[in-house]
């Protein structure tokens, strides 16, 4: 998923040019201009008012289909903005506030289906976060708190729970726990962590810190 977001970052941020495309008014006001294919046909068109990008630019394919569509205030991304597929059908949504992306965004494949969704605040993941199968059942359901991960279930392909994950405040693994047959999770089982220089030598002071956590006894060990 980061690469497909990567992807779609980079295609918005082409879109401060240096215009030389055909211009409707001066530059004080807000006009449109455009630029074009070596063959004629539309790449870009973009509304600009004193010389920022302010209202709805439009990209093309060269085949004349919209490839993406992004509003602007005063240079800065607003509402959401859409990627769509050479076929047409819709291929990223994302939300954007006063220029960082706050919101749910949305991935979907060539045919429709929806393959991924996450929430961001101010460019960072916080909230839910969904991955599905092809067959449209949930794969993976996450959650995150300010850039952090914080938890994971994982799903098969008909929709039970198999696997929940737990992380600390620096989005490490500390445990895991299977689910039984009607969904309830077991005791999760919690990990060592240790966190260690890579070599210590005799009569150096550590400076570090390690941490254990134990797994929690079953009731028959009680």
């Amino acid at each position: 998923m980061k690469s497909r977001i990567r992807q779609w970052r980079n295609l918005l941020l082409l879109l401060p040019l240096s215009w030389g495309g055909a211009s409707c008014q001066s530059d004080q006001h807000e006009h449109l201009e455009q630029q074009f294919y070596p063959d004629g046909m539309l790449q870009v068109a973009a509304t600009i008012k004193s010389g920022q990008l302010h209202g709805l630019t439009t990209w093309y394919y060269p085949t004349g289909r919209v490839k993406s569509t992004t509003s602007w205030f005063h240079d800065k991304r607003v509402g959401i903005a859409r990627l769509y597929y050479p076929n047409g059908r819709l291929q990223e949504t994302t939300c954007w506030v006063n220029g960082q992306r706050t919101g749910p965004n949305q991935f979907f494949d060539s045919t429709g289906r929806l393959e991924a969704s996450m929430t961001l605040v101010r460019d960072k993941l916080n909230g839910p976060s969904r991955r599905y199968y092809r067959n449209r059942m949930l794969q993976e359901a996450s959650y995150y708190q300010n850039g952090q991960l914080r938890g994971t279930v994982l799903y098969d392909s008909l929709g039970h729970a198999q696997e929940k994950q737990y992380y600390d405040a620096q989005s490490k693994l500390i445990g895991i726990s299977a689910f039984d047959n009607v969904g309830r999770p077991y005791p999760p089982t919690l990990m060592p962590l240790l966190d260690v220089p890579d070599t210590i030598i005799w009569g150096e002071r550590y400076s570090g810190s390690i941490r254990f956590r134990a797994r929690p006894r079953c009731s028959s060990e009680r």
